[in-house]
C-alpha cells in the first residue's frame, strides 16, 4: 500500500535480554477518497549485531477492520543498517 494511503506507525518497543528487542506498530490505512478502512498491528523481535549498527528482525502483521474483526495475518522479516549523514 502506498505510504499516501496509511498514517506513520506509532508503537511501543522493550529490551528482551542482550542485543534482543521486541517493538510492536500500529497504523491505518485508507481508501482512495481518504476514508479510514482498516488498521495493521506489527509485531516483530529485533537482534542487533555485536555493532549495535545493523539489526534482523522477522514477526507477524495482523489486519483488521476498523470494527476490530481480524480478517488476515502474515508474516515478515526485515534488515537494517545504521547510516551516519
Amino acid at each position: 500500500m502506498p505510504q499516501a494511503a496509511r498514517t506513520p506507525e506509532h508503537g511501543i518497543w522493550r529490551h528482551l535480554k542482550g542485543n534482543d528487542y521486541l517493538f510492536r506498530f500500529k497504523s491505518f490505512n485508507f481508501d482512495p477518497s481518504g476514508a479510514a478502512i482498516s488498521y495493521v498491528i506489527v509485531t516483530h523481535e529485533i537482534e542487533l549485531d555485536e555493532s549495535g549498527n545493523n539489526y534482523y528482525s522477522s514477526g507477524t502483521a495482523e489486519f483488521y477492520l476498523l470494527n476490530g474483526t481480524k480478517v488476515g495475518q502474515g508474516c515478515s522479516d526485515a534488515i537494517g543498517t545504521r547510516f551516519d549523514m
